[in-house]
């Protein structure tokens, strides 16, 4: 039998619990801030960028956004991520991906400050994931997907479950998630 699991009733219960525990911070004078950082100007970047923005102020958390040029050079990402991983009122950093192909990725991934890595891009904060602690910074759309079935009910354990994506972003580190629930968990690309 089919089952339709509806995504609003979940992402409503998560943005509540956002607001509370971002409400929890500032009675204590702490303000969240995400800092977006987005090599040119994609439209599918800023569209999503919009939805970030607008998300973020309805869950009480200030934003800035950082535009560069997208011949901005590794060098360039990397005197920005010491200035950002210094700067004490940076709570979370999220870079746009994919990156331009002369951008060495890696150098990036390992430069972000690993407790204001919101995307889990840090090898760092990928290692936890892979070894099952996820007690800090996960990948947000594997995560969602898990809430979504934990909300539900999905029983998972001596499951079968194919995930169909190899990416650090959300296949491997979702398959990491389902393994951790005692599912039999493989992944897989098309």
């Amino acid at each position: 039998m089919t089952e339709i699991l509806k995504g609003k009733p979940v992402a409503d219960a998560i943005k509540a619990d956002i607001v509370e525990r971002v409400n929890k911070l500032k009675d204590r004078e702490v303000n969240p801030k995400l800092c977006v950082v987005r090599l040119g100007a994609n439209p599918n970047d800023i569209s999503y960028e919009k939805g970030i923005l607008k998300n973020a102020d309805k869950l009480g958390i200030l934003t800035e956004v950082i535009e560069m040029e997208e011949s901005s050079t590794t060098e360039d990402l990397l005197d920005l991520f010491d200035k950002l991983n210094a700067n004490k009122e940076i709570s979370g950093i999220l870079l746009f991906r994919p990156l331009p192909r002369h951008i060495d990725e890696n150098l990036i991934r390992n430069k972000i400050d690993p407790s204001k890595d919101v995307d889990c891009m840090n090898p760092y904060n990928l290692a936890k994931v892979f070894e099952g602690d996820f007690s800090s910074m996960v990948p947000a759309t594997p995560m969602a997907a898990m809430k979504m079935l934990e909300h539900y009910g999905v029983e998972l354990e001596g499951k079968n479950v194919l995930v169909i994506n190899r990416s650090l972003v959300f296949g491997k580190p979702i398959a990491m998630m389902l393994l951790r629930k005692k599912c039999n968990s493989d992944y897989c690309s098309l």
